[in-house]
């Protein structure tokens, strides 16, 4: 019976499928245990493993330290500001829902904004000029960066033509898009419009301002470059106000992802006085981080640290930055912050003692503007132009025409308003002047680009030198067009253009061409079967349409209308009243407007050395001061003054501010 019994266990275990079977049976309990292990019994504790089993460090900014004079007045300090901050935390099914969800959140915030008197921050390269078009505000490398960081590459190079050359209004129309880039956020431009439940249910109005769609694009623009680096948030305005603040702590639960955090705003004291001597503050470089880093030793700044950028801000900007604080978060696999860990708080700046006195300073800066103010009046005359060689050094010449031309080079007279919407008639007229002068312009310019027979540049005319300088040094330059760095600077021909102006602008850059110092890739995508005057004829058609627009090439053009009486003074003068640069008075305007030759320009630096009730100083018997000897006595004082202050005072500061007390 056992023998039997044994032969069939012997049998049965024999069996291939049977061995396979408790095999099976033993791996399925195996493997269900452990599975009761992973999600009943340790299921959380793994969940939360997981989760938590990335690490960030983020920087909490440090406070930088306050600037005081000798009597301890507050000359710089920081002031507690709050900022509205977006953190992009939500969880989409689709992008139509993402761009509805985020597009919805910053417009209401902006309503609230607005509301209450604030307005969103955006540090974006572009901006809606005067005329309602859009423009860029950064030009050459940061430009061509801005475009870079738009399109996601690394290194400018790697762009291509249409995306280096791609224009403001083509940005926007992009960006607002629905594109690869786009942000969905110009309505109107859709291919899938929102539907109206849609807008109604996200928060959006059915139409969208230029301005409010342009700050959307930027806002989204700024939360896209941290779109990997989800933990750290975004900043979309700046400084706001205790009713903002409210309002928006009210509503924190409702705008997911949006905060309002501490920080501080750098304010300066008697800033008309101590401005040259302070200096400012601002945004780091990339420059800047490699240089102060450097200097340092450690890894002290990154890209958003706000350091001084002149005067003493910049001298002593490693005792004034003070140490950055750091705080530990844990996020998942998406970049979403779950837990806040250790933190270690920042530390202060350290303080600065100047040995100024600020009522030293400002009596020296009212002498200081009452003289220059003296020597301009008394030395500008009513000239279009003056040789200054044939006077001495000490009786400068500045002809009247030179403050006539400033008032568009330094942007006291808005090009973009003259052809804008709100433009008055006489900044209409004058427009449609420069419209006239720049279409003749280009008909001469690319004329003598294009003639066999163009001649070299130094026989050019002085006007049509200063067109030929910008397109070169500036548009190509910046553009990145001229590769610099490929050119052979010992070459012949480059030495005729460069040192003796000896040949032609064609002929330089069709030189250029054929030695491969133009990157002209960016003028047209098929170049291979296009020989170097093809080229050329591309490039000027390039460079025509790329400063049709261009500001500072209208400056340029509206310099030489003046020169060239096409635009008078009285006219330009008037413009300084028609956007309100001067208050109206009727008297002066009236004769402007009749042609009487009344000095508006000297007249109002003569009121600068004329206000005894700030200076208390009696020069209204001095109508003309240079031939007044109480005016000359007190200009002997100035100078005076002004030499005890450049050779005894000012020594005396600088060498004690090397002992580091300042």
């Amino acid at each position: 019976m056992f023998k039997k019994l044994k032969k069939i266990l012997s049998r049965f275990f024999q069996s291939r499928s049977v061995i396979l079977s408790i095999l099976l049976v033993v791996m399925a309990f195996v493997l269900v245990r452990r599975l009761f292990d992973l999600q009943i019994i340790n299921g959380e504790s793994y969940q939360d493993n997981y989760n938590l089993q990335i690490t960030r460090e983020t920087t909490i900014p440090s406070t930088r330290g306050c600037i005081y004079d000798s009597d301890g007045n507050l000359l710089a300090y920081n002031k507690l500001a709050y900022d509205v901050t977006f953190r992009d935390v939500g969880s989409y099914e689709t992008t139509r829902e993402k761009n509805l969800t985020i597009n919805g959140y910053l417009y209401q915030i902006m309503q609230i904004l607005y509301a209450n008197g604030d307005d969103v921050y955006t540090d974006f390269a572009i901006r809606i000029n005067d005329a309602g078009e859009y423009e860029y505000t950064k030009s050459g490398t940061n430009l061509l960066r801005f475009r870079a960081d738009v399109y996601g590459q690394s290194d400018p190079a790697d762009m291509t033509p249409a995306q280096k050359a791609v224009s403001a209004e083509d940005m926007v129309k992009e960006l607002g898009g629905d594109g690869d880039y786009g942000f969905w956020v110009i309505l109107d431009s859709l291919e899938k419009p929102y539907t109206a439940e849609e807008l109604a249910q996200y928060g959006l109005p059915e139409t969208l301002s230029q301005e409010d769609a342009l700050k959307i694009i930027a806002m989204r623009s700024a939360i896209n470059q941290n779109n990997y680096q989800k933990y750290i948030s975004t900043t979309i305005a700046k400084d706001i106000s205790d009713k903002s603040m409210s309002s928006l702590m009210e509503s924190k639960g409702y705008y997911v992802g949006v905060d309002v955090e501490e920080s501080s705003i750098r304010v300066y004291n008697e800033s008309l006085y101590y401005a040259n001597i302070i200096g400012y503050t601002g945004k780091i470089s990339a420059e800047e981080i490699q240089s102060l880093n450097t200097d340092s030793g450690e890894n002290k700044y990154d890209t958003t640290d706000i350091v001084g950028k002149a005067g003493l801000e910049q001298y002593y900007e490693k005792e004034l930055q003070g140490v950055d604080g750091k705080k530990t978060v844990y996020v998942n696999n998406l970049g979403k912050v779950l837990k806040e860990d250790s933190q270690v708080d920042p530390q202060t700046g350290d303080d600065i003692y100047l040995t100024l006195k600020t009522d030293w300073q400002k009596a020296g800066y009212q002498l200081l503007e009452q003289y220059v103010a003296g020597i301009v009046w008394s030395n500008t005359w009513d000239y279009k132009e003056f040789d200054n060689s044939q006077v001495g050094t000490n009786e400068i010449v500045i002809p009247v025409y030179d403050i006539y031309y400033a008032l568009f080079e330094n942007n006291v007279l808005s090009v973009s308003h003259l052809r804008s919407s709100e433009a008055t008639e006489l900044e209409k007229k004058v427009y449609n002047m420069f419209l006239d002068k720049k279409e003749q312009l280009f008909a001469d310019l690319k004329a003598e680009l294009l003639s066999d027979s163009a001649k070299p540049y130094s026989e050019l005319s002085k006007e049509m030198q200063a067109y030929i300088t910008y397109l070169l040094d500036t548009t190509m330059t910046e553009l990145g067009i001229i590769r610099e760095d490929a050119i052979d600077t010992t070459d012949s021909t480059y030495l005729a253009w460069t040192n003796d102006e000896s040949i032609s602008l064609r002929d330089y850059l069709t030189y250029a061409i054929s030695k491969d110092w133009m990157d002209i890739t960016q003028i047209s995508t098929d170049t291979q079967f296009l020989d170097s005057d093809e080229i050329f004829s591309s490039l000027c058609d390039y460079l025509s349409e790329y400063v049709t627009d261009d500001n500072n090439f209208s400056k340029i053009v509206y310099r030489y209308m003046i020169e060239n009486d096409q635009l008078s003074p009285q006219i330009e003068c008037q413009l300084l009243y028609d956007q309100g640069i001067l208050e109206p008075d009727d008297a002066t305007y009236q004769g402007l407007v009749m042609a009487v030759s009344i000095p508006l320009i000297l007249s109002r630096i003569r009121s600068i050395i004329w206000r005894s009730n700030r200076h208390h100083w009696d020069y209204h018997r001095a109508p003309v001061p240079w031939l007044s000897q109480t005016r000359t006595m007190v200009m002997y004082w100035h100078v005076f003054l002004i030499l005890v202050m450049t050779t005894i005072v000012w020594p005396m500061i600088w060498m004690r501010s090397t002992s580091r007390n300042w």
